[in-house]
């Protein structure tokens, strides 16, 4: 079960926007039998 963290900090950022390859293993952590992989360039 996921616990849920309240942040205080002051800024936010959106992976989807920070980084197309962040914001795709994001998404793929969605689907089962998954696992993302990052390269290590990215």
């Amino acid at each position: 079960m996921a616990i849920v963290t309240v942040s205080n900090k002051a800024l936010t950022v959106n992976p989807l926007k920070q980084s197309q390859a962040l914001g795709a293993t994001l998404a793929f952590l969605g689907l089962k039998g998954t696992m993302p992989l990052f390269h290590g360039s990215q």
